[in-house]
């Protein structure tokens, strides 16, 4: 007896693989295929996500080395305009000391020719007006 039962139960055996998985085992599979699937399209998101990321560092850098350039364009200028001015001082006070030796010039030759003139001497007054020149004057 022993034996048509361990018959019986390998024949229940056989007879419940031929009859395909259970319907347990086929409930975890699909569950295992969605699960699958599901991994792959957060790998899919991840790799999107990863990819945009990368782009917002590159571009990043770039701006980053660009400030740096500008912020050397700018500290260069500043120094520029910082020489441009103590140069264009210079130069005021260049002006200002050259016109006030015009004035002096202008006021000299002018009572020499107010002077000339009252001595009676014309030459020399006449030679004044009629040049056109500093060096003009001076070869007469």
């Amino acid at each position: 007896m022993a034996g048509v039962r361990v018959g019986g139960a390998l024949l229940l055996l056989a007879a419940a693989c031929a009859a395909g998985p259970a319907p347990a085992e086929e409930s975890r599979g699909r569950e295992l295929e969605s699960l699958r699937d599901a991994i792959e399209d957060s790998r899919e998101r991840v790799g999107v996500f990863e990819r945009n990321e990368r782009e917002l560092f590159d571009r990043l850098d770039e701006l980053d080395r660009r400030l740096g350039r500008l912020t050397d364009d700018v500290r260069r200028a500043r120094a520029d305009a910082r020489e441009a001015k103590k140069a264009a001082v210079a130069l005021e006070a260049d002006r200002e000391r050259r016109e006030r030796a015009l004035a002096r010039t202008q006021r000299s030759m002018s009572r020499r020719a107010v002077a000339l003139y009252k001595a009676g001497e014309v030459g020399p007054v006449r030679a004044l007006f009629v040049s056109s020149s500093l060096r003009e004057l001076m070869s007469r």
